[in-house]
């Protein structure tokens, strides 16, 4: 399974806020949108990182006065991305060797979407699922 398979699944919706934004607005924006992260573009709209939702609890533990800070001050610069054709073993991988949760799928050199460690989880899950499914086809087949 490939990123462009998840994302044909899920979707290829992806937020954003601008770098200049402060972290009170990143807030705002992950609440309303009810996600993890959000993708930081810079006033052309280039993808220039990305901000979770950890990112902003690790800055205000230490800084609870950090609501002023710009998006730009908190993100994490993009060092880690997948194209469309990676698989979800390459994914995981980079996932894992980064330590992070969240890969911005690039194709022709802009955010195509995103895909997370659990898009992954679930892809398995179902894969399992209908593994199990051809397993007790067959038993039941062999019963009868």
């Amino acid at each position: 399974m490939t990123a462009e398979r998840i994302l044909e699944k899920k979707g290829h919706k992806v937020f954003t806020v601008d770098e200049g934004v402060t972290l009170q607005a990143v807030i705002a924006e992950l609440a309303r949108h009810r996600v993890g992260v959000l993708v930081v573009t810079d006033a052309a709209g280039e993808t220039v990182g990305i901000i979770s939702e950890r990112d902003v609890i690790a800055l205000l533990a230490e800084d609870p006065d950090a609501m002023q800070r710009t998006a730009a001050s908190v993100m994490t610069g993009l060092l880690v991305k997948c194209s469309l054709d990676d698989s979800e073993g390459d994914m995981m991988n980079r996932m894992a060797k980064a330590r992070v949760r969240h890969l911005p799928v690039h194709h022709a050199g802009k955010v195509v979407g995103l895909v997370s460690a659990r898009d992954i989880m679930n892809l398995r899950m179902e894969k399992v699922q209908e593994l199990m499914q051809g397993i007790m086809s067959e038993v039941a087949r062999k019963t009868r």
